[in-house]
Formats: structure tokens, C-alpha cells, sequence
């Protein structure tokens, strides 16, 4: 940032004492001359000179934007390229030199699994550089224990993500993630159990999955990439919740008559309701009840599936809704708990664990 001043001076010795403090603090010194005709034409000459700098600054714009522009479309691809070698050099740095030889040796993990896959690597590498000193991969025996690796697809990847959050299993160690395929969108959907908005979730899940390809640009955003990463983990929430929606016969947290009610009323019931009375009240979710006694009023066949939707409109139907979801929820939950019980007895049982193994189990 400059600032501009204009000093009035008189006399030489006054003029020389100015200029030699402007020079000491490094500021441009413009000379006003005292003619008129003289300031007119430095002002033409000033005026020109400014727009042949802003049609510099406007080409030189112009110039960086059609950089820049070709610098985006390859941008990706060099920012690719230069992690990759950043990694590489990265690992070389652990490699030890043998000065004898001169190569490079280093002791590395690599599953059984992708070893020829190495020693391809390796010959392509050679062949590349036509390099007449061949690479040695040498399998050795180790009482080390390895560290853990688990073979993952697109598929599987984002639940072993969500178990790898709390922790990494041991070596040989039973993968709960494998579990986890099925037992949290599940315990999701007995928590979400609608199946109107489960539609959503699934049309979202679906989404990405369909698209996954073309979305797979942008999985190292920080926030999209997560979501992408669990594409597969919203598609399941969706039709599990989709699922206990129907068991719940909530669609938007309203109930349906989807099917013919497994109760068998009278003409009219001691509330002076009739079918037709209970039906459209079901369609337009009226807030009446009515008592209805299944000794007298219940078929033997039940309901196609999920809770019969004149439970809506019967006196006790908050109560009977809340305890018949705590209580599935309680069960299932149980039911996983004494699940994980049993995968962590496993575990300890085949690490010869005894003492985890009585004291957990």
C-alpha cells in the first residue's frame, strides 16, 4: 500500500532537505513542472502510460486464466501422480542401502495373496528401466505376528470401516465386520421402522449405487466421501427400515389399510361404529377409538403382515404399540449382545485365553 502526498515548497535549500528525506524513506519522486502546457502534456503522457499497463494487466489476465484453465483439466491427474510419488519415495526412505551391492533391501508384510502380484510388479518395473539387475523377492519364516489385513470389495468396505473405527481385530481374529453386513441396518431400521421414509433412503442409497462410477471422482471430498464410502450401508438401512415399516404399518407415520382386518364386528360396535365408520377413519386418521374385545370380536387368521391397522384406533393403542417396539428392540438388542458374547468366547478359545474366556463368557 502507497500513499500519495503533493509538498508546496520554496526556495532551493528547503527543496534539497525534502528530497533527501523522501530518498531515505524510498519514495518515488515526481517532479509537478510550472507550466501549464508542460503539466498538460505529462498529463496525456501519464494517461497513456496507465491504459498501456491496465491492456498489460488485462492480457496478462486473460493469459493466467487460460493456464489455469488448462491446469484444471489436468490437475487431478498431477495431483494423482505426485502422491504417488511422494508414497514412493516415502517407502524408499526405509529401504537400506547395501553399499557392497548397491541396491536397496527391505523387509516388508505383503499377503500371500498378492505376492505374485509383487513379482509382476517388479519384472515390469525392470523391464521399463532395462535394468540388468533383477529384483529378488524372497519369502521368510517369521514368529512375528503379522499385522492384520482383510480382503474387502466395494461392497464390504464401509462396514469393515465402521468396525475398524473402534478398533482393528487381531491377527486370525474373527472379523465382526462380516456380521455387521446385516446386524446394523437392521438395528437401524427397529429404531427407524417407517417405511414412507424409508423410501427416501432407499432412492438415495440406490442413487449412489447406480451412479458410483460416475461419483467416484469425488470420493476424496471429506465430507462426500464418507457418505460415498457407506453407499452400500444406506441402500441396506433403506430396506431393512422399508421392511419394519411394514411390520410397524407406519408410511409417514401414518398406518394403511393395506389388507382386510383380521377382525370379524358386528353391524355396530358398543362405541356405534361400523366397519365402514372404522375404515374411514383409518383412511382419514380420525382421532376416535373404539373398544374392541377379542373374545368376541377377533378372527383366527391373522393379519398378512405387520400390525393390523385397527390397532390405531384402539383405546389401549399407544401403550400396545410403545411396549410391543421397546420390547422387540430389547430382545433384538439381547440378542446381539449375547451374540458378540459368543464371537469374543470363540476368539479367546482359539488364542488359548483361558482366563478372558471364563471371566467373559
Amino acid at each position: 500500500i502507497k500513499t500519495v502526498f503533493v509538498l508546496y515548497l520554496q526556495g532551493n535549500q528547503l527543496d534539497n532537505k525534502v528530497r533527501k528525506i523522501c530518498e531515505a524513506f524510498q519514495a518515488a519522486i515526481y517532479s509537478v513542472p510550472e507550466n501549464p502546457d508542460e503539466k498538460t502534456r505529462m498529463s496525456i503522457g501519464l494517461m497513456s502510460r496507465i491504459k498501456d499497463v491496465e491492456l498489460v494487466l488485462f492480457q496478462t489476465s486473460d493469459q493466467r486464466k487460460i493456464i489455469f484453465h488448462e491446469v484444471i483439466k489436468n490437475f487431478n491427474i498431477w495431483r494423482a501422480k505426485i502422491l504417488k510419488i511422494k508414497a514412493i519415495f516415502a517407502t524408499l526412505n526405509r529401504f537400506s542401502y547395501d553399499t557392497g551391492s548397491r541396491t536397496l533391501v527391505a523387509d516388508c508384510w505383503c499377503p500371500s495373496v498378492h505376492v505374485e502380484k509383487v513379482k509382476s510388479a517388479l519384472v515390469t518395473a525392470q523391464e521399463a528401466e532395462n535394468s540388468d539387475i533383477p529384483a529378488i523377492l524372497n519369502t521368510i519364516r517369521t514368529n512375528r505376528q503379522p499385522p492384520t489385513y482383510y480382503l474387502n470389495n466395494k461392497f464390504s468396505v464401509g462396514f469393515q470401516n465402521l468396525v475398524d473405527a473402534y478398533g482393528v481385530a487381531t491377527y486370525k481374529e474373527a472379523n465382526p465386520a462380516l456380521f455387521m453386513i446385516i446386524t446394523f441396518p437392521f438395528l437401524f431400521a427397529i429404531m427407524f421402522g417407517d417405511a414412507g421414509h424409508a423410501l427416501f433412503i432407499i432412492f438415495a442409497g440406490a442413487f449412489l449405487v447406480l451412479r458410483e462410477k460416475h461419483l467416484s471422482k469425488y470420493k476424496n471430498d471429506e465430507m462426500f466421501g464418507m457418505i460415498y464410502a457407506g453407499r452400500y450401508i444406506i441402500l441396506l438401512m433403506g430396506l431393512f427400515s422399508f421392511y419394519t415399516g411394514l411390520i410397524y404399518n407406519e408410511i409417514f407415520s401414518k398406518s394403511v389399510y393395506l389388507f382386510q382386518s383380521s377382525w370379524l364386528l358386528p353391524s355396530e360396535t358398543s362405541s356405534g361404529l361400523t366397519i365402514a365408520d372404522l375404515k374411514n377413519m383409518i383412511s382419514k386418521s380420525s382421532s376416535s377409538s373404539a373398544n374392541l374385545d377379542p373374545a368376541h370380536f377377533s378372527s383366527s387368521n391373522p393379519y398378512p403382515i405387520g400390525i393390523d391397522p385397527i390397532w390405531m384406533f384402539a383405546v389401549n393403542k399407544i401403550s400396545f404399540l410403545n411396549s410391543f417396539k421397546m420390547k422387540t428392540s430389547i430382545i433384538v438388542g439381547f440378542f446381539q449382545m449375547l451374540f458378540g458374547i459368543f464371537l469374543s468366547a470363540i476368539n479367546n478359545k482359539f488364542f488359548h485365553r483361558k482366563l478372558e474366556f471364563y471371566a467373559e463368557f
